[in-house]
């Protein structure tokens, strides 16, 4: 089984990797899309472990699933009032990998937008967005998760011609292990993050 998001886009000719007799496979990005904080700090009062740097744009498993394990799950993150919020289930992606096991989509063929320091930059000098994408490396992708601002470009960039690969990209890449975000490493990312905006402002 393969789950992919719609902002996903795939440059080259390529291949999915072979999917384990068991355990899930899902993207890596930097740092983590787990919120909202309320949400997390849930998770890990269920209790359940988390992984780090779990990104939503693909996912490969086998069914069966553990059903009855991820209705409880859901239960506690707060059954029907979970906050309908999109990042969310990267929360239960991230407790489902480390429930289940598997590991990461290599970063380096699955690569996923990060709005880097350097990127921030080049957009407050004026650097459009479409033309931001053209900073990806899309000739060794085998796929490209157009995620946050970067997925309002990505039809743009496409159409100009900007984001089409010619390699083959149809070998498999080595999985990488789950690395757990633990709720210590998770609170001092929150403040980071809050010193970061304070310090940017809105418009980083």
């Amino acid at each position: 089984m393969v789950i992919l998001d719609p902002d996903v886009y795939f440059p080259n000719r390529f291949t999915f990797e072979p999917t384990p007799d068991r355990g899930l496979l899902l993207m890596w990005q930097r740092p983590h899309c787990l919120l909202p904080a309320a949400c997390v700090r849930a998770a890990y009062g269920a209790p359940a472990r988390l992984a780090h740097h779990t990104d939503i744009g693909v996912a490969q498993t086998r069914a069966p699933l553990p059903w009855d394990w991820l209705e409880w799950f859901l239960r506690r993150l707060g059954g029907s009032d979970i906050p309908r919020v999109m990042h969310v289930e990267s929360i239960v992606w991230a407790a489902l990998a480390m429930r289940i096991g598997g590991g990461y989509l290599n970063p380096s063929k699955w690569i996923c937008w990060h709005r880097s320091l350097l990127k921030r930059c080049l957009m407050l000098a004026g650097m459009a967005g479409p033309r931001l994408l053209r900073l990806e490396r899309l000739q060794q992708a085998k796929c490209f998760h157009a995620g946050g601002v970067a997925k309002e470009w990505l039809v743009k960039a496409v159409e100009r011609g900007w984001l089409k690969g010619t390699a083959d990209q149809t070998e498999p890449t080595p999985i990488l292990p789950f690395e757990e975000l633990t709720p210590a490493q998770f609170e001092v990312r929150e403040v980071a993050k809050r010193v970061f905006h304070r310090l940017t402002g809105a418009a980083l």
